[in-house]
């Protein structure tokens, strides 16, 4: 549980402290810049690219809500959950591939 409050933490402090992301809008999608820090994290369940992997989730469920897309929204936040799972050492991979599909199919054009 320590590493999940450490890792929640840093997220909000990084929010607040106005942590840009790195991609904006449909652009996540478009370069697959998105995919590639997802699949990063899958694959080495590295702390640093995971983080922000969830931080660009953030942004996305943010502007999904603030939009109506709430389909989008809330498998926006099951990805995320399942790579802070990842981190933990948990294999969700197959749980997470499908998210990932189903994020880039449900917000594209956000």
């Amino acid at each position: 549980m320590k590493g999940g409050k450490h890792l929640l933490s840093f997220i909000s402090i990084a929010l607040v402290a106005g942590l840009q992301p790195s991609f904006s809008g449909s652009q996540i999608f478009e370069n697959k810049g998105f995919r590639f820090l997802v699949l990063e994290c899958l694959r080495t369940a590295n702390s640093q690219k995971c983080t922000r992997a969830i931080i660009e989730l953030e942004i996305i469920q943010r502007k999904a809500s603030a939009k109506g897309w709430y389909s989008c929204q809330s498998n926006a936040l099951g990805l995320g959950s399942d790579l802070i799972m990842t981190q933990l050492n948990v294999n969700r991979e197959s749980s997470t591939l499908h998210m990932l599909k189903k994020v880039e199919e449900l917000c594209f054009g956000l």
